[in-house]
């Protein structure tokens, strides 16, 4: 493998990672959302992970470039 190809496939890994951490913010949220005591407050926590979702999918396409490989449609 050439360095270039390694180097695309090491910048996809890091994308990975922090899609990862994505995932694992929303968990987080989720698991905050049921002890919020206001109504403003659960919704200001869905935002956020309106917003964690968003950069989730920015991620994984930008992962695509990267790594070019596509998920399998089945």
């Amino acid at each position: 493998m050439n360095g270039i190809r390694t180097e695309r496939l090491l910048v996809a890994a890091e994308i990975e990672k922090n899609i990862a951490d994505e995932a694992t913010a929303r968990s987080g949220y989720l698991k905050l959302l049921p002890m919020l005591l206001s109504d403003e407050d659960r919704a200001v926590i869905k935002e956020i992970i309106a917003d964690e979702l968003n950069h989730s999918e920015l991620l994984r396409k930008m992962a695509l470039v990267y790594n070019g490989i596509e998920s399998k449609k089945d």
